[in-house]
């Protein structure tokens, strides 16, 4: 029960930060607006068939390092192709070049703030460990 909660919540937060990108490619490549509406409820369901197929990803031992973002990346692509042929009538070649147009936004949105995120950790004037993370059991440290 929680979990199917979780998801849902997690589904509309992820639908919040990704109607935005979603909307942008589709003006983008089909040179006219989508609604926010439209495009949030297409990414709220397009959230919850990625977050399902993710989680059987990682169930299958899949989800560690670069194959498990390239995976990801694909599932979110093919979810969001999905839902634009079925809910925004798209045809199927517009509904792929929309989604991959978006999924490039959302990773380039990623990669942007995760790079804000650690800049910002990095400044907070604490001791820097990231060199502690070749070494074997502390063993330089006295």
């Amino acid at each position: 029960m929680f979990m199917i909660v979780g998801l849902v919540i997690s589904a509309a937060f992820f639908a919040l930060i990704t109607a935005i990108p979603l909307k942008i490619a589709f003006r983008i490549v089909l040179k006219h607006s989508m609604e926010f509406g439209e495009a949030f409820k297409i990414m709220f369901f397009a959230g919850i068939i990625a977050s399902i197929a993710n989680i059987v990803v990682i169930l299958a031992g899949l989800g560690d390092g670069w194959l498990g973002a390239g995976l990801s990346a694909g599932v979110l692509f093919l979810a969001v192709s999905y839902m634009l042929l079925h809910s925004a009538g798209l045809e199927l070649g517009q509904s792929l070049a929309v989604g991959a147009v978006m999924t490039i936004l959302y990773f380039l949105f990623s990669i942007f703030v995760s790079a804000i995120l650690v800049e910002s950790s990095d400044d907070e004037g604490d001791d820097d460990y990231s060199y502690r993370a070749f070494e074997p059991a502390g063993i330089l440290h006295a």
